[in-house]
C-alpha cells in the first residue's frame, strides 16, 4: 500500500478517539504510524498499528496498555467486532496545501523562472514623465533654423 494512504495519528488524537463514549471498551486499530505527541495522562488501551515512531511505544505501555502489530488481531476477531478503526488527516499533508498564486493558463508552471535573460528583464525602468529625446530636438532645430533662414531672405510673406 503507498505511504500517502497511511497518514500519521498523533497519540492524542487516538485517546481522544477511544475515550469517545461510542467507543468504550474497543481496542484501536491504525492505519499509519503513531507518533509520541503525548497529552496528559495516558490512557489504558490495546492498540494495533503498523508502525509507531520515537518513543510512541512505551507511551502506549506506561499506563499498562498493550502495542501490538496490526497484523496480530486477526487471529482474535476476523470480523473486527470491538475495535476501532483509526487514520490520520488523509488531506493534511503540504502537497495538498492551496498554492496562493493561480496559473494564468493550464500548462503554465508555477516555478519562479530564472536566468540571466530574466535578470535583465528585472532591471529598473525609466521614469514615465518628460524624457529628453534629441532625435526630436534636432527636427525641431532645423525647423527653426530653415524658419531663420527664409524669414532672412524675405521669402516669408506676412499674411
Amino acid at each position: 500500500m503507498s505511504h500517502i494512504n497511511w497518514p500519521p495519528v498523533s497519540l492524542s488524537r487516538m485517546t481522544w478517539k477511544v475515550k469517545l463514549p461510542s467507543q468504550k471498551g474497543k481496542s484501536a486499530r491504525v492505519i499509519g504510524t503513531v507518533t509520541a505527541h503525548v497529552c496528559p495522562g495516558g490512557t489504558r488501551t490495546e492498540v494495533r498499528a503498523w508502525r509507531w515512531s520515537g518513543c510512541a511505544w512505551s507511551h502506549i505501555l506506561k499506563p499498562g496498555g498493550k502495542s501490538l502489530p496490526f497484523n496480530q488481531r486477526a487471529p482474535d476477531s476476523p470480523s473486527g467486532c470491538g475495535t476501532v478503526l483509526l487514520s490520520g488527516p488523509y488531506k493534511g499533508r503540504e502537497v495538498y496545501r492551496e498554492d496562493p498564486r493561480p496559473p494564468a493558463w493550464p500548462h503554465q508552471s508555477l516555478c519562479v523562472p530564472q536566468g540571466p535573460a530574466v535578470r535583465e528583464d528585472r532591471r529598473p525602468t525609466t521614469s514615465q514623465g518628460y524624457e529628453n529625446k534629441p532625435q526630436i530636438l534636432l527636427v525641431i532645430k532645423k525647423i527653426l533654423d530653415a524658419k531663420k533662414r527664409s524669414d532672412a531672405m524675405g521669402l516669408l510673406q506676412p499674411h
